[in-house]
């Protein structure tokens, strides 16, 4: 039951991204075998299984080309993960994310939500409806 919640919360976050203009391949990056980081800035590294195309076997956080987290269990959490580390070093968001860490951040997280961009605006009210 756990395992379905968990791939709710996948598909509600990757869907997320989409319905926000954005593209999923700029944060999550999907592989069979990944040893060379130097050209990621930030991605979650989504390794899957030869056997098993369906669940990944192991997700990790890679920052500027340096995996900084591993075994993070799901993409939720792999975004959860990457937002603390985001405040911790005090690093800025992918630009081409803006929106959805914009989404995690202010309605989700309500940090510093005055201010919005349309989109993340609109998601919001739609959210509150």
């Amino acid at each position: 039951m756990t395992q379905n919640i968990e791939k709710k919360r996948d598909a509600v976050v990757c869907y997320l991204i989409n319905y926000l203009g954005e593209r999923q391949e700029d944060l999550f990056h999907d592989c069979q075998e990944c040893e060379d980081y130097t050209d990621k800035t930030m991605k979650v590294i989504v390794k899957h299984n030869v056997m098993a195309e369906e669940d990944p076997s192991d997700l990790s956080i890679v920052i500027e080309g340096n995996q900084v987290m591993e075994g993070c269990g799901s993409r939720t959490k792999a975004c959860i993960l990457l937002m603390g580390l985001i405040y911790a070093i005090n690093i800025e968001y992918p630009k081409e994310l803006k929106n959805t860490f914009e989404a995690f951040q202010k309605p989700f997280l309500e940090i510093d939500g005055a201010k919005l961009l349309k989109k993340v605006h609109s998601l919001k009210n739609k959210l509150m409806q």
